[in-house]
């Protein structure tokens, strides 16, 4: 086995210090033998006992980085994003998700609700800032996140809820719209977080 090191850090415009933190990684949509990388950074550490050692303002910064079959990274860039002054800025743990023609990201933003919750968009040309939209479940909780792609009878929908699991469609209007539910075993209700859903074969 091999173990493969992508943490690094860069001192941002601002003159913070950029950690890296959260990859997504999948196969590369248009390059046979190639990886598609996305490599959040953020501004803050979590210190041993758990607590996190902040600046005033929690900051995401992502970055691309194509790898080839073995992989050593090919290329790499920072993706622009604008300025923001908000308690949370950027996009918070991207996840990628290859669909038959294109590849999907979900996230976390602070909404203008002043809310934590999902965002979505495509990931195409990230030399240029990506484009994203806010999200909405039926509920009206403080917190949305985590919620993750997958296939669900040839249609891509999101797992909203893993217990009692619930799968869900993002229309038209932003909003997602329960259209599978299903109880679980018990052990589902520690689930939190994961990853999107992958098709083999």
């Amino acid at each position: 086995d091999k173990v493969y090191d992508f943490s690094r850090s860069f001192i941002c415009d601002e003159g913070n210090k950029m950690i890296s933190s959260t990859p997504s990684i999948i196969i590369h949509p248009e390059l046979t033998n190639h990886y598609l990388m996305n490599l959040r950074y953020v501004n803050y550490s979590i210190l041993p006992n758990g607590t996190y050692d902040c600046k005033s303002q929690i900051k995401s910064i992502n970055q691309t980085i194509i790898l080839d079959k073995s992989f050593n990274e090919v290329k790499q860039n920072i993706i622009p994003q604008k300025s923001d002054n908000r308690l949370y800025a950027g996009i918070e743990d991207i996840r990628l998700f290859q669909t038959k023609d294109k590849v999907l990201f979900s996230g976390t933003t602070y909404h203008k609700a002043n809310k934590l919750g999902v965002t979505l968009g495509e990931y195409t040309d990230t030399e240029k800032e990506l484009h994203h939209r806010e999200v909405y479940p039926l509920h009206n909780f403080s917190v949305e996140k985590n919620w993750v792609y997958t296939e669900w009878q040839k249609e891509v929908c999101m797992v909203y809820q893993w217990s009692p699991l619930k799968i869900g469609k993002v229309d038209t209007n932003n909003k997602l719209n329960i259209v599978y539910s299903k109880n679980m075993p018990g052990i589902f209700r520690r689930c939190r977080g994961s990853t999107n859903g992958f098709i083999f074969n």
